[in-house]
């Protein structure tokens, strides 16, 4: 009996040792197991961080770009002759920036990145004719705005059937309060924060995303800054400038190839790219998604939000300010330029970022160069009237055109009518051995960059318990047949 006590005293000893074998995946392998994510924006650089540091995988991220961030990309030469202008072509704020416990904030805590308050709410003027708009006329402004966000989720919630924000406000006769000045230029605002004419947007699921809250910050150096920071910090194979064309996941062996002919094999792959990729079937599925998940992903959309970055000689607008609304020029041009960013309160450049969206930010990228500048002029000529508004007193200027862009196909998604939260469900969903991330799939935050940030999170966690499950139910056993032994002694 000592002899056999001795030897289960051991074999407990070795107990620690078998668990950290398992838990890196040794197990008597040979090779460790492969991972590949297909996208290096927010969504992939996130995975592969979260699988960094663990000895059992083996990742790479494919990158059909030549640089990495998709659509988070500070251009900072988009004004050429002058520093300190880093500008965001496509995402540049942190919502809810001010919540210490907002990811990307924890983020860019993690790697010593500032933040700044930008949030529209704290500084912000209505600017018409070279005049500001007082306290009261502002509230008058937006009074239909609040109507509509505190009536429509209810309204849509009691509905049988879905229909668009649009189509709901007429039902509830609020519609022709939007039809002209400022108060369409409100419905512009929230037309470019869900990147989408209201006419497309699901009411059943208007206003129940979560933003993270109010207080918005930006990344003063650029959000590429967390972009670079997060690639350094990783430990994967990178390759940029591989657009992948297929993904075959019809035996355990998945094999993944790129429009240049080479092909990559995985136990798993993380499938991190923008909706519209999927939407287009950019990529070919073997097998092919399940008609279920390409059914959900049609009901959701992909919105456009372009900008505008104009450097001027002359400072003509309120310096401290940094927000300025203009008044549309009328129900169609609600989206043309009636919002601008003020750069001069962060880095001194006389700089203003207008923005465009919903129909108007399709349509412009029909546009010239020279075309968008004058409209853009055109719309700040009104708001100063007898300013430096001309095409003369423009020093540079620079344009986005995120739908032209073959790599993302658009800004970022919204719920389409008829969108619901089983279809939000199947769009996560895992199919085998093929895990989805994005910002359209993490629908608390969708069209976020914390959303997209907390997609990738899930998918690394997916893909480590898949392989973790085996080696967990191997340990109970051992551990069970372990008690067993010394309550027989």
């Amino acid at each position: 009996m000592a002899a056999r006590a001795t030897r289960l005293i051991i074999l407990m000893l070795a107990v620690p040792r078998l668990l950290t074998t398992i838990s890196d995946g040794d197990m008597g392998r040979t090779n460790r197991d492969r991972v590949v994510i297909v996208g290096g924006g927010i969504a992939g650089l996130s995975a592969a961080k979260q699988l960094s540091g663990r000895a059992r995988f083996n990742v790479t991220l494919l990158e059909s770009r030549p640089r990495l961030g998709g659509r988070v990309f500070t251009d900072r030469e988009a004004i050429p002759g002058i520093t300190g202008c880093e500008v965001d072509q496509g995402a540049a704020w942190l919502h809810g920036g001010s919540n210490r416990k907002q990811p990307v904030r924890k983020l860019c805590k993690e790697y010593g990145i500032p933040t700044q308050l930008s949030d529209i709410h704290h500084s912000y003027a209505l600017v018409d004719g070279g005049r500001t708009l007082d306290e009261s006329e502002v509230t008058t402004a937006y009074a239909p705005y609040e109507t509509m966000i505190e009536t429509i989720p209810r309204v849509a919630a009691r509905a049988s059937t879905d229909k668009s924000v649009y189509e709901f406000l007429e039902d509830e006769g609020l519609a022709s309060q939007f039809q002209s000045g400022f108060r369409a230029s409100t419905l512009g605002e929230l037309e470019s924060s869900y990147g989408t004419d209201m006419r497309n947007f699901s009411g059943k699921m208007f206003w129940q995303d979560d933003d993270a809250g109010d207080n918005d910050h930006v990344i003063a150096a650029g959000y590429s800054t967390l972009i670079d920071k997060i690639a350094e910090d990783i430990d994967t194979t990178v390759l940029l400038g591989r657009k992948v064309v297929s993904i075959d996941h019809s035996t355990p062996d998945i094999v993944i190839t790129c429009h240049n002919g080479e092909s990559y094999q995985a136990d798993f792959v993380i499938v991190a790219v923008p909706l519209s990729i999927l939407q287009n079937n950019v990529i070919q599925f073997t097998p092919e998604l399940s008609e279920k998940k390409r059914e959900s992903l049609s009901k959701m959309g992909m919105g456009c939000l372009n900008k505008l970055i104009i450097q001027f000689s002359t400072v003509f607008w309120p310096e401290d300010t940094l927000w300025l609304t203009l008044p549309a020029v009328s129900f169609e041009q609600r989206g043309m330029f009636t919002s601008w960013f003020n750069f001069l309160p962060f880095n001194g450049n006389k700089v203003l970022v207008g923005f465009l969206s919903g129909e108007n930010c399709i349509q412009s990228e029909q546009m010239t160069d020279e075309e968008l500048l004058t409209a853009g002029l055109s719309q700040l000529t009104a708001a100063f009237p007898g300013q430096a508004t001309t095409r003369s007193d423009v020093v540079n200027f620079a344009r986005t055109a995120w739908i032209s862009d073959p790599h993302s196909m658009g800004s970022y998604s919204y719920a389409g009518v008829g969108l619901t939260s089983e279809d939000t469900d199947e769009i996560a969903e895992r199919e085998g051995s093929v895990v989805f991330a994005g910002e359209h799939t993490y629908v608390k935050y969708m069209g976020t960059v914390h959303g997209a940030h907390l997609s990738g999170l899930r998918a690394a966690d997916i893909v480590a318990g898949s392989f973790e499950l085996v080696p967990q139910v191997f340990l109970t056993v051992i551990l069970m047949l372990i008690m067993r032994r010394i309550r027989e002694i």
